[in-house]
């Protein structure tokens, strides 16, 4: 049961970071990792999902292409 209540609450977490992102679109890499650490996510995956969701809105800013898409 507790383990639950931790995932749930690493999902909120998650979940918060998600939209503060795609809501701003200006957040670098750098800014990622400090909002989560204040939040209080753990730092080796705080670098991953910084790195992933830096990726994500970059990737939506500029648009991305699917392959076949003219």
């Amino acid at each position: 049961m507790e383990n639950r209540t931790a995932l749930a609450a690493f999902a909120h977490r998650l979940l918060l970071l998600a939209l503060l992102g795609f809501t701003t679109q200006a957040f670098t890499a750098g800014a990622w990792r400090q909002l989560a650490v204040v939040i209080g996510a753990s730092s080796a995956w705080v670098g991953i999902l910084a790195y992933l969701l830096d990726i994500i809105v970059r990737a939506a800013k500029h648009g991305v292409k699917v392959e076949g898409q003219e």
